[in-house]
């Protein structure tokens, strides 16, 4: 695994937050300074391509990356745009259930409005 493959799932590892590729380049510019945006896509593509990390795809936003590859689904606030995970449990089988048949995978990002900003209200 080369030197910035290595420092980009270090920097997605160890963020408690869902990170987009500009994020992760700023955290790796840090880290190390040469390193281009290119890079950053670059390798992101690889590791989950590889299934080392998950791409979120978010509607009218960047693609966000989870570094969790175990089954759950995604909160998105629409006011701070932060992700978070949601495991509720059983939404696969009732989804075949709902359409008859065995589905092979399924990506659900639910929207609303997270405690902190409705707070600032």
């Amino acid at each position: 695994m080369t030197v910035q493959r290595k420092l980009i799932l270090k920097i997605i590892n160890e963020s408690e937050y869902h990170l987009n590729a500009e994020q992760i380049y700023a955290a790796a510019k840090d880290e190390m300074p040469g390193i281009a945006l290119a890079t950053v896509y670059n390798n992101l593509k690889y590791l989950s391509d590889h299934q080392l990390i998950r791409k979120i795809g978010v509607a009218d936003s960047a693609d966000f990356y989870d570094k969790s590859m175990n089954p759950h689904d995604h909160i998105i606030c629409d006011k701070c745009g932060k992700i978070s995970d949601i495991n509720h449990g059983g939404m696969k089988r009732a989804l075949e259930r709902a359409i008859g048949s065995k589905i092979t995978g399924y990506e659900l990002n639910v929207h609303y409005v997270c405690p902190e900003c409705k707070s600032v209200n």
